[in-house]
């Protein structure tokens, strides 16, 4: 498995929004899988190690942020999925370990928005926290409580993760 070590130095993110000018980033990549970002931005402590899984799934990609004590929100997904001054991703997604193959999902889109569910984004927050072990796990999100399933298949890489997204109903009016 090969290990791509990525450092870009230079500003990264915009001044006057809680970010630094001249910010530097390392990035660790390992077999497609987990991302680490050391970075000085954001006014947390120099050198701060952020570890993220970055996930794709059927052309969507997620930065899955598997806690700590620091607080995350809009202005970190917007920063971080940034693809030309960021990490890059479509999403953030914020896990919270509840109990055995039990967790709680918040989802910030690109844009900063929240989005109560994504089916792409809810099989890859479930490989990443679960580390691809075939089971059955229940995830809180803000359109209800999920259940995925996690399999495994003739390739030891794949999992193959399904699941149950509910009924299928009208959504809510658009706001004019």
């Amino acid at each position: 498995m090969a290990t791509l070590n990525l450092s870009v130095e230079g500003s990264i993110c915009e001044d006057g929004v809680g970010w630094l000018s001249g910010a530097r980033v390392t990035i660790n990549l390992q077999g497609g899988q987990v991302l680490e970002a050391t970075t000085d931005a954001m006014g947390y402590h120099p050198h701060m190690s952020f570890r993220f899984t970055k996930m794709h799934g059927l052309g969507n990609d997620f930065l899955v942020w598997q806690g700590g004590d620091v607080a995350l929100g809009p202005a970190h997904a917007v920063r971080w999925c940034d693809r030309h001054r960021g990490i890059g991703a479509d999403g953030l997604l914020i896990s919270e370990k509840l109990g055995d193959h039990h967790w709680r999902m918040w989802l910030f889109n690109a844009d900063g928005s929240r989005a109560e569910m994504s089916g792409n984004g809810i099989r890859c927050f479930v490989q990443a926290v679960a580390s691809g072990a075939p089971g059955t796990y229940e995830v809180v999100t803000d359109a209800g409580r999920r259940v995925v399933e996690l399999s495994a298949t003739d390739d030891p890489a794949t999992v193959m993760a399904s699941v149950s997204m509910g009924s299928v109903g009208a959504g809510r009016p658009s706001p004019t």
